[in-house]
């Protein structure tokens, strides 16, 4: 009776189905963990003995739960909780090293994988989400009972299914009696919303394995649904410096209601535009509108962007606001920026003013440039070329100088000029040079009184010194001395 007892306990015993298990190979005092189950190797048998052996002790939550002497190929099962099995036990005389090879298996769970799944990654007020969610049991056992809920975040569907057993290494199969397997199918209505959303479907599962134990398992997948308005923002991507382009703004209500429109739009600072960029638009359900504006960029460049268009709204008791796309831009052409400047802006007549140009192409093609420089009236070219051309290649620049001369006081303004050059293609483009003002000036003599002169002595020296120019020039000056000269004399005589 009891050699059948415990034939019986051997037969339930093999029934346990045990995972793939844990294993490593460790020396005297290392551990093995597996869940919360710990292996220790304590120690091996004697090197006298016949036997190679290990000394093993089990824990389970830091708790020892068993103790055993394994043989290599030997193991032995705890509660139908853990394997534990001594694969391989090796001692080196050579290098005086020992260890064992162990392994610990834990009673296999069933593995459900949950693959849900939608028709389409974005949609709109009104649409039919298509969805799908495939089950399959990656594990070794069977699993019971699968309770399964679906619902999404914002919190807007939910769903509810029942399932049977799902046999192990096998997907779930709605129509068994079909040639092709078939998933979970079930159908969601898009809602109209404000706003784009992105939601979130979430699939949660509990199910049993034979033996009574209950389990869980998760999945899940993503879709976007667009707001009741669409606003789109499109240019051309490549575009030749110069040379102006239409930008698309595109609105459609794509909702079930008519809504009142502000669009704002805005060139930024990479672009210029003409005219003022704002729309008052009404748009029923189902219609677009469409409109255009030109823009011409300020100067070459990659990566030049366009700021997004804005449309406000009323939905419900929400004002809404919604932006279109950012369009990235690549600008091609050369670009020269003339800078012009003089050695001096105050000279004296019959000096020479060196002017400098400088053409620099910040473009990003080559460029064939052409200046002429005009002299002013009253100034004489001293040195230098006052025109030429040149080629610059992208990020490159040339200076030019030349000099000219004013002998005559006065005002000498050097007029705005403009530099003309042109690409490789043919297309032409200009520049600007500002105009700049020289003064020509003689140099004032000033004359000092010397200390303890008289003051004729004074008016004596400055007739003599400078003639009727003088005089005339001075006249209040002459006036005042006189009739200090007449209130002196009458002072003497009567004192």
């Amino acid at each position: 009776m009891f050699l059948l007892f415990i034939s019986l306990i051997n037969l339930a015993s093999g029934l346990v189905a045990w995972n793939e298990g844990t294993s490593a190979e460790l020396e005297w005092g290392e551990m093995l963990v597996a869940g919360n189950y710990s292996l220790s190797l304590i120690d091996f048998s004697p090197e006298e003995s016949d036997v190679l052996q290990a000394l093993l002790e089990l824990q389970k939550d830091n708790v020892t739960i068993a103790t055993r002497s394994l043989q290599e190929g030997d193991s032995f099962i705890l509660n139908d909780s853990v394997k534990v099995t001594a694969e391989r036990i090796v001692r080196d005389e050579e290098e005086g090293e020992q260890y064992a090879k162990l392994e610990i298996q834990l009673p296999a769970d069933p593995e459900l994988a949950l693959l849900l799944s939608a028709d389409k990654e974005i949609y709109q007020c009104g649409d039919t989400i298509q969805m799908e969610l495939g089950i399959e049991n990656k594990g070794i056992v069977d699993a019971e009972g699968m309770q399964i809920r679906i619902d999404s975040k914002p919190p807007l569907f939910q769903e509810k299914y029942s399932r049977s057993t799902l046999e192990a290494g096998r997907i779930w199969d709605e129509k068994k009696h079909t040639a092709e397997i078939d998933p979970i199918k079930f159908d969601l209505k898009t809602p109209c919303l404000a706003m784009p959303a992105d939601f979130q479907m979430r699939v949660f599962c509990t199910f049993e394995d034979p033996e009574g134990k209950k389990h869980e398992a998760w999945g899940g997948t993503e879709f976007q649904v667009y707001g009741t308005l669409q606003l789109h923002k499109r240019v051309e991507e490549s575009q030749d410096y110069g040379k102006g382009y239409y930008v698309v703004d595109s609105l459609w209500n794509c909702g079930n209601r008519t809504i009142n429109i502000k669009l704002d739009d805005s060139a930024g600072s990479d672009f210029a535009a003409n005219g003022t960029l704002h729309w008052q638009i009404k748009l029923g359900p189902g219609q677009t509108k469409i409109v255009s504006y030109e823009v011409f960029a300020r100067k070459p460049g990659t990566g030049l962007t366009l700021p997004p268009a804005e449309a406000r709204f009323a939905f419900g008791r929400s004002d809404c606001t919604i932006s279109s796309e950012s369009p990235i831009v690549d600008v091609f052409g050369p670009f020269i920026e003339p800078m012009r400047k003089v050695s001096e802006k105050s000279v004296s007549p019959g000096s020479p003013v060196t002017v400098m140009l400088n053409l620099t192409n910040h473009g990003n093609k080559k460029a064939k440039v052409s200046y002429q420089e005009t002299i002013p009236e009253g100034a004489l070219l001293v040195s230098g070329k006052t025109r030429g051309g040149v080629l610059l290649d992208p990020n490159c620049g040339v200076d030019v100088e030349y000099t000219i001369r004013c002998n005559n006081p006065g005002r000498i303004l050097l007029p705005a000029g403009e530099v003309l050059y042109h690409d490789v293609l043919g297309n032409s483009y200009s520049a600007a040079t500002p105009g700049i003002e020289i003064n020509v000036e003689s140099p004032k003599i000033v004359r000092s009184i010397p200390p303890n002169s008289s003051i004729a002595a004074v008016v004596e020296e400055k007739q003599t010194g400078s003639g009727e120019n003088y005089m005339a020039e001075n006249y209040m000056v002459y006036l005042s001395l006189l009739i200090v000269l007449i209130f002196g004399a009458l002072f003497a005589r009567y004192s």
